[in-house]
């Protein structure tokens, strides 16, 4: 773990029982690993004074002392790290971009990651403005509902362990949440209609993987309560389930430390006296800070000067009320994924609803959507469905049809199956970019953008991760995903 974080520490406790006890813990491989993150100075403080302690962190660096102890201990030991010897420089993958101290910030874009990276700086004393050109969560983060899950894969790939970090951090946040209306953690059935290995096989061991805590095969009672063939490659996600993104992002604007000013279009950012401008397409300033997150979806890419390039990827789907569809069929218990995804369950305006998609439209970027794009995105959510649930797919199948012959939109969204839609963006690796733009150029600029279809899985990770480096904090993550995410990597 020490390895994977990389960091440099300033003070060190080392807590444990007597290491006649729990020799393992006290062994000098341990103490080395502590060793390489400290620089000369750092202060090591300890219950105990066992002699082999005393000696592995003399021979590792550490001037060594006792100390009164602090009752029922006579003495307990202190150390500072002054080895004979030149230290190592503790060299990160990700370079120290650290601020001085919180200030003013001005985020642009109040959608997840918007909200996300908003609440975490707020949370360590932030002053923060959200500008958004409509309103929050009115564009992309507008979803009626939507899954949270981990991913797999054979080999447990960076995406799959990325993944698990960020619905941990997505769950956490979800916990000031109210449960079963806003969002819940009912678990995700995955049905691998590609019938590609789901579960690694050696995950069946929990002490073997840290990814058997999260999934694992599904069992027969589980794919048929949610319709699918008994005979089907599926996997069940235990810490997983469905959220309404407005939902989520109200609830992380929620803090007195952040403001929020809707209708306020950003056309292009300066520096001026040390702090960003934001200027709107006739130049009038609309707000300025210390510090800039550029968080706007696809539109980060003009803000951005096309710095890197970011792809468009419209997206539809077809969501509606139970009441309103005509099915005999029933409904999965859980939320389904695997090629799209079904929420069956879920509280909407109007009653009980359904959210079903989403169609993946690359490089387009038009809403909304002609009535022949609409027609066709009926048409893929359907075929989406009926590959994960075809009893319902079935049941359904007369209610798309009288959907795709609406012919407006208005009609469109009077009938059982209503459609919604709206623009993400990708970045060429098909991963978040978090991090300054530029350091040294730009001081004070940053983005976190490119979510993909993964902003309720990785956004708030993606905050955090922001914030924690911002701050010199310990990473959220391990430093080689927290570089897979990073804007340093382009």
């Amino acid at each position: 773990m020490l390895r994977q974080q990389m960091p440099e520490a300033d003070s060190i406790y080392l807590d444990g029982f007597s290491p006649q006890v729990n020799p393992d813990l006290w062994n000098a491989y341990t103490i080395k690993a502590i060793a390489r993150c400290c620089h000369r100075g750092t202060r090591l403080a300890t219950w105990t004074i066992a002699r082999a302690v005393r000696d592995d962190l003399a021979q590792c660096g550490f001037d060594v002392q006792k100390v009164p102890g602090v009752h029922p201990k006579r003495d307990n030991l202190q150390a500072v790290y002054n080895p004979r010897w030149e230290p190592r420089p503790v060299r990160g993958l990700l370079p120290d971009v650290s601020v001085a101290a919180p200030g003013s910030c001005l985020i642009i874009g109040a959608g997840l990651a918007g909200s996300a990276c908003a609440a975490s700086l707020a949370r360590r004393g932030w002053q923060v403005t959200v500008l958004d050109a409509v309103s929050p969560a009115a564009g992309a983060s507008g979803l009626p509902a939507g899954v949270f899950a981990p991913h797999v894969s054979p080999d447990d790939s960076m995406l799959s362990r990325l993944s698990r970090a960020g619905v941990r951090a997505t769950m956490q946040v979800l916990q000031g949440m109210e449960r079963n209306a806003d969002w819940s953690d009912c678990g995700v059935l995955e049905h691998r209609v590609d019938a590609t290995p789901g579960v690694p096989a050696s995950w069946n061991d929990t002490a073997a993987h840290p990814g058997a805590d999260w999934s694992r095969p599904a069992t027969p009672a589980e794919r048929e309560r949610n319709g699918v063939p008994a005979d089907a490659v599926a996997c069940w996600h235990l810490r997983a389930g469905w959220v309404k993104p407005p939902a989520l992002v109200d609830h992380q604007l929620r803090h007195a430390n952040i403001r929020v000013k809707g209708q306020a279009r950003v056309a292009r950012l300066t520096r001026e006296s040390g702090q960003w401008l934001a200027l709107d397409a006739q130049g009038t300033p609309v707000a300025r800070a210390d510090m800039v997150i550029i968080t706007a979806g696809y539109d980060s890419h003009a803000l951005l000067q096309e710095r890197w390039h970011l792809q468009a990827l419209r997206g539809q789907i077809s969501w509606g009320l139970h009441a309103d569809v005509n099915t005999q069929a029933p409904w999965p218990e859980q939320p389904v994924n695997g090629h799209g995804n079904l929420v069956p369950q879920v509280p909407l305006e109007g009653g009980a609803g359904w959210v079903l998609g989403s169609t993946f439209e690359r490089d387009v970027t038009a809403l909304p959507p002609s009535a022949n794009d609409r027609i066709a995105a009926l048409g893929s959510n359907w075929d989406k469905l009926r590959d994960l649930v075809p009893p319902l797919a079935t049941a359904l199948h007369a209610d798309f049809r009288i959907a795709e012959q609406a012919d407006s939109v208005s009609t469109a969204q009077r009938s059982t199956v209503r459609s919604w839609s709206a623009v993400r963006c990708a970045s060429h690796d098909r991963l978040p970019i978090v991090g300054p733009v530029d350091h040294r150029a730009a001081p004070g600029l940053w983005v976190c953008t490119a979510m993909g279809s993964r902003g309720l899985t990785l956004s708030a990770l993606c905050g955090e991760l922001l914030a924690a480096r911002a701050h010199g904090e310990p990473l959220p993550l391990e430093a080689r995903l927290a570089h897979a995410l990073s804007s340093e990597r382009l």
